[in-house]
């Protein structure tokens, strides 16, 4: 902990804890995630006997997922590599109108999100390794239709039928 009454001295490290970020998405500096303390550890520890049933959890929620989307030629389900045991923390998917179909799941009360939304390499603590350009066609391409669905351990299996229902009805209608 630090305790400051210098206003410039605590801005720069919420920039530090916060992944080097002040506003989402927006990276002035290099920073990290720095909040493990001795209670969180010891919490942690107590949950790595479940991360297993988790992890586990977490698959069979995007089964759920894959089958739901499997005839839906708009929603690009990202394959995962053979033999790889996946985790599933994020349910990536693509989209082509990634943005107006998160605001219409947004007013249905469905939670999804939107990861990366801007490349890592056009950020400026990422400027010094960066000899290319920021940002290549491939991801000026995709990068604007990579879409999360929500795949939490706690997310019920009632989730799927209406968030495909909703997903079809936003694809129906041509948004």
């Amino acid at each position: 902990m630090v305790v400051t009454d210098n206003e410039k001295v605590r801005n720069r490290l919420v920039l530090l804890r916060n992944y080097g970020s002040a506003v989402k998405y927006y990276h002035d500096v290099e920073g990290g995630n720095h909040r493990l303390d001795t209670l969180q550890a010891g919490v942690l520890n107590i949950k790595l006997a479940w991360l297993d049933r988790w992890n586990q959890k977490r698959n069979r929620l995007a089964g759920l997922y894959d089958a739901a989307f499997s005839d839906i030629p708009q929603v690009k389900v990202l394959p995962s590599r053979k033999g790889a045991d996946c985790v599933y923390h994020l349910y990536v998917i693509r989209v082509a109108e990634r943005d107006k179909l998160k605001h219409f799941l947004d007013e249905k009360e469905i939670g999804t999100g939107i990861h990366y939304r801007l490349p890592f390499t056009s950020k400026k603590p990422t400027a010094i390794w960066v000899t290319a350009p920021a940002i290549s066609p491939s991801q000026k391409r995709r990068l604007p239709k990579f879409f999360l669905c929500p795949c939490i351990r706690k997310c019920p299996k009632n989730t799927f039928k209406p968030s495909r229902r909703q997903f079809m009805s936003f694809i129906k209608v041509g948004r």
